[in-house]
């Protein structure tokens, strides 16, 4: 199994506790909010939607041989700083707070529906994304972050923070879920 494979799979696994804890949850649960300044589940899910599809024309243009970087990328030992910078605010272990940049908030307070199918999606996409990218070399393909082309990472980098973003929000919906009794 490769590494690609495996980034794979972590995603089935956490499509799997998507579908296990959150997709039989009514809107009006998945809705339902902790405390004033709190993400409900479905902000938790849409803030993810909202990052991975960030990233579709980034990997669109990676696929095509169309990627474009600024200088900064060009910068010895920079990529590898910003992507350890990076991995370490949004990993599911780091205690700090982050306030999501502007491009990332939910695009709502108050949702229709359960947003697990959609976040289901987003997944299926982005893993059809890191198929593709299984022949780059993931040390050395360098991309830029969605909120400035300044900040770039490694490929590597890149999808491991996907990965682990995803495992944090997750666990902070699975924390709305539990403290609501919300089952």
């Amino acid at each position: 199994m490769s590494w690609i494979d495996d980034r794979i799979a972590e995603l089935r696994e956490l499509d799997a506790t998507i579908r296990a804890e959150f997709l039989h949850l009514t809107p009006e649960q998945s809705n339902v909010k902790p405390g004033p300044r709190k993400w409900s589940i479905n902000e938790c899910f849409d803030h993810l939607i909202q990052t991975s599809r960030s990233y579709e024309s980034i990997f669109e243009d990676l696929e095509r041989g169309t990627l474009s970087l600024s200088w900064a990328s060009r910068i010895p030992l920079l990529p590898k700083a910003m992507g350890r910078m990076v991995l370490k605010v949004v990993s599911p272990d780091y205690a700090g707070k982050n306030k999501a940049p502007t491009l990332f908030t939910p695009t709502a307070s108050q949702f229709d529906r359960n947003l697990s199918q959609d976040l289901l999606q987003a997944n299926a996409d982005l893993a059809a994304h890191l198929e593709k990218c299984a022949d780059e070399d993931l040390d050395r393909t360098t991309v830029p972050s969605p909120l400035t082309p300044f900040v770039t990472y490694s490929l590597r980098d890149c999808i491991l923070v996907l990965v682990e973003h995803e495992k944090r929000h997750l666990n902070q919906a699975d924390r709305v879920r539990t403290a609501l009794a919300v089952v």
